[in-house]
């Protein structure tokens, strides 16, 4: 008995202690889950904290910054000058090969030794009067045959009723026809020439764009930089990165100005390049910081945006610095000289051409100066910049969408077209356009003065330029607009001089308000490269005749997010601002022929932007 109450004794202890035992161990294990679960959580957020610090090591290798703008516009064109609209019917007729018809299309019997071609009867209806007033003209030209005519009522002789018949030209090919030949041309020049061109308003009432540019920099050491720029630049509602040509450089896509000019929303690389610097000096090569530079930085409410005088030279391009500081030589307070170089166009790459024995011999377009600081402070600075372009190009590698086509063939192989194709571009196509021909050099130089006087900042510029033509465009289209030579037209190769101020004067409240004025006035003569600036209407910098501008800003926060209204008036006083190709003219004396593609006049553009930067 006192047995089995042992036993049973430490049977109820054994399950006594084992459930203790199980409570314990079932503590210890849920204590043990506890403290890995909370490791975990420590290690997680420790993870987190090491990929948060490893991602900003790598970040941190470039700085970034943004700058994101909206701006509306309302722009009304004023007196602009283009083809009547008979003479624009008759070039879209000619360029689908329908100005021109057989008598045998038309119901009528030729009559005479002549082409058999008369004029397209729907038109000469449609315009009646018009031509019998060109008609003893184009007789006396060579256009219509005088001893020929297309009987359309049968009766054998020329009546009233019956229609001039057109007469042949060198090819032997009937005049308005797709096909003729270079010695036709002047014919052609001379017969539009004759016509006045249509005086008529346009107007863009509201019209609004979007720019973002992303900027990079990296110091990668005390002796080594890197800077960059990606920017999309768009219009409302566009998604074509080529426009229609209208005679202005800025409705060609091309390097020079790919970023500078709204199109599309795809983002482009505006800037890559670095910088070495040493005690006293600095090389730089790579996609260079060459728009908004001086003296942008007043209406732009923003620093100096580029190196080179946008007075002269607002461009895209690649190339190399080589500067030096001479404040410490001379004891001249922010003395410096800084050599530049660059491309404005590559030949032997990618082009018809490239590679090729028997094709155009064209060269490279490039650029070289100087920018010197003459005086610099924080209150005053004087800079000077000069600068040659080297074989100039008659047009740089991009697109356009060009309204008609025009062709030429070379059939001796003397470098001179001797037949014409006309063609009209009936689905807007997209055309790759490149160099075909260098026409000549420039000379620039502008002196530069800057300064702030109480809450006033102030500058003025003068500048000049020195053509000298040494070749013609053998672009088809601008040989048979007339246009093929260096401020020249016809091949002509006469030097010219130009010249161009810009002046502004700002006042600055205290809280960071800003109310400005320009003035932009350019000669006869004047050209420059400033196709980048940015001006919807088109570059101030460039304009032959006089601009004005008003402008307030406002800022909300500073630099970092401000409003800007303005107010421009274009007065131009010739044709082809910023164009190189062509001589310039009167824009009161310009003909249907000058005005193939139309001339701006006068404009007058409302704008207000909204810009944040961070």
């Amino acid at each position: 008995m006192r047995r089995n109450l042992i036993i049973i004794f430490l049977i109820a202890a054994f399950s006594v202690f084992s459930s203790f035992a199980q409570t314990n161990v079932k503590k210890d294990v849920n204590n043990l889950k506890k403290q890995i679960e909370d490791l975990q959580d420590q290690l997680d957020d420790l993870s987190d904290r090491v990929d948060v610090n490893e991602q900003h090591t790598v970040m941190d290798k470039i700085e970034f910054s943004y700058e994101l703008r909206t701006i509306g516009y309302s722009m009304s064109y004023n007196n602009m000058r283009g083809l009547p609209d008979w003479a624009s019917s008759m070039m879209g007729l000619w360029a689908f090969g329908r100005l021109a018809v057989p008598a045998g299309q038309i119901g009528g019997v030729p009559y005479g030794s002549g082409s058999g071609y008369t004029f397209n009867p729907a038109f000469v209806q449609a315009n009646q009067a018009v031509l019998q007033g060109l008609m003893p003209a184009m007789i006396q030209m060579g256009f219509i045959d005088a001893n020929g005519f297309v009987d359309m009522n049968g009766n054998g002789q020329f009546d009233m009723y019956d229609m001039p018949m057109i007469a042949v030209g060198s090819l032997g090919t009937p005049f308005f026809t797709g096909t003729f030949g270079a010695a036709d041309m002047a014919k052609y020049q001379m017969m539009f020439q004759g016509v006045q061109p249509k005086v008529y308003d346009n107007d863009n009432s509201l019209m609004y764009t979007t720019r973002l540019r992303i900027d990079m920099a990296s110091k990668i050491n005390d002796h080594l930089k890197f800077g960059g720029r990606l920017t999309m630049y768009k219009v409302w509602g566009n998604g074509a990165e080529s426009s229609f040509f209208n005679g202005q450089m800025n409705t060609n896509m091309m390097d020079g100005l790919d970023t500078s000019v709204p199109s599309d929303d795809k983002l482009r690389v505006e800037r890559a390049f670095f910088t070495y610097s040493w005690d006293g000096g600095h090389f730089s090569v790579g996609r260079r910081p060459s728009t908004d530079g001086p003296p942008m930085q007043y209406r732009n409410y923003s620093v100096v945006g580029g190196s080179p005088l946008a007075t002269l030279i607002n461009w895209q391009f690649d190339g190399m610095s080589l500067g030096f500081s001479l404040e410490n030589l001379t004891g001249i307070p922010g003395a410096s000289l800084k050599f530049c170089y660059g491309y404005g166009f590559e030949s032997g790459y990618g082009n018809s051409y490239s590679y090729n024995s028997t094709g155009a011999d064209v060269r490279d377009t490039q650029f070289g100066g100087f920018i010197a600081n003459l005086y610099k402070t924080r209150k005053f600075n004087v800079t000077l910049l000069y600068a040659h372009a080297f074989s100039i190009a008659d047009g740089f590698t991009g697109t356009v969408v060009m309204p008609f086509v025009v062709q030429g063939t070379d059939i001796n192989n003397d470098g001179v077209f001797d037949e014409y194709y006309l063609g009209a571009n009936n689905g807007g196509y997209i055309s790759r356009t490149q160099a075909t021909s260098n026409i000549g050099s420039e000379d620039m130089a502008t002196l530069l003065v800057q300064g702030n006087a109480s809450n006033f900042g102030y500058f003025f510029s003068y500048s000049v330029s020195k053509t000298s033509p040494d070749g013609r465009s053998m672009n088809p289209m601008m040989q048979f607009w007339g246009k093929d030579a260096l401020l020249n037209d016809n091949g002509g190769q006469q030097d010219h001089g130009g010249n161009a101020v810009w002046a502004g004067i700002a006042y600055n409240w205290e809280n960071g308000a800003r109310l400005g004025v320009e003035y932009n006035h350019g000669s006869k003569y004047w050209f420059n490269f400033s196709g980048a600036e940015d001006n919807i209407v088109g570059a101030k910098a460039a304009a032959r005749g006089d601009v004005y501008e008003l402008y307030f800003t406002y800022p909300f926060y500073g630099t970092h997010f401000f409003v800007t209204g303005g107010y421009q008036k274009y007065d131009y006083d010739y044709t082809g601002s910023g164009m190189p190709l062509g001589a310039p003219k009167k824009i009161e004396d310009a003909t249907a022929f000058d005005a193939l593609m139309p001339i701006v006049d006068k404009v007058d553009n409302i704008y207000l932007s909204l810009t944040a930067r961070y």
